[in-house]
């Protein structure tokens, strides 16, 4: 199961889609585990739990 509401983020069905289909999101404007504002993707740790994690942009 893969939450719509992830790391300040509220993904459409549209972004959900792309992130089966490759692994990650597009770069998304997100919020980290302390809650700072970030640039990333959600990557699509574990298929079988739909487990994310954040993948920030470095600068």
């Amino acid at each position: 199961m893969i939450w719509k509401d992830s790391f300040g983020a509220s993904l459409t069905d549209a972004a959900i889609a792309y992130l089966l289909k490759h692994g990650r999101t597009a770069l998304m404007r997100l919020v980290d585990e302390q809650g700072r504002p970030v640039e990333g993707r959600l990557v699509l740790q574990d298929p079988n739990t739909g487990q994310l994690r954040l993948e920030p942009v470095s600068s």
